[in-house]
């Protein structure tokens, strides 16, 4: 897995693009969550967890 704290401190990199590179690093649960988020980032924010 990725260090999230690499990715995280990038210098003006979005969110998405953060999530995006930490993709293949991630469990495959997780890897599920962020898809949902880079497919739809607009309404993610509306969305609960059950989602």
């Amino acid at each position: 897995m990725r260090s999230v704290e690499s990715a995280s401190t990038s210098a003006g990199a979005s969110p998405l693009v953060r999530i995006r590179s930490l993709l293949p690093g991630l469990a495959k649960a997780e890897q599920r969550v962020a898809r949902v988020v880079l497919d739809d980032p607009a309404t993610i924010s509306h969305r609960s967890i059950t989602e």
